[in-house]
């Protein structure tokens, strides 16, 4: 990953973070974060966006190598789909640590487009 964020370099299709804020008072509200002038979606300025990307990113690049070495070795016997299947339902069982579940979604997809592998249902 490059030490400097182009901020441009997040794809369209990455999930954003939805949040749901809680303020308190009578009168309606909702909360945002300024950053240079705009307004976002705590979760969503182009610094946080990155480094979410940044991070899916580099997961994408460690399992785009893991799955077919998985699929020489012990699990020979499954699919592909079911190899990236596997890798999906482990990292969402980390509750959290490697992302939204809409960012794995989006990360195992890409995943097995890059492999040419079919994409498991759990990742649509």
């Amino acid at each position: 990953m490059p030490l400097t964020a182009n901020y441009e370099d997040v794809p369209d299709d990455y999930p954003r973070v939805e949040i749901a804020s809680s303020l308190s008072g009578a009168q309606p509200k909702f909360s945002v974060v300024e950053y240079e002038g705009k307004f976002y979606i705590p979760g969503n300025t182009p610094p946080e966006r990155w480094h979410d990307w940044s991070y899916s990113e580099s997961l994408v690049q460690h399992f785009v190598k893991q799955c077919p070495e998985t699929k020489r070795g012990k699990r020979a016997h499954m699919s592909e789909e079911d190899i990236i299947a596997q890798y999906y339902e482990r990292a969402v069982a980390a509750g959290g640590r490697y992302g939204t579940e809409a960012q794995l979604k989006w990360s195992f997809r890409r995943v097995a487009k890059l492999l040419g592998w079919p994409v498991p249902d759990v990742c649509n």
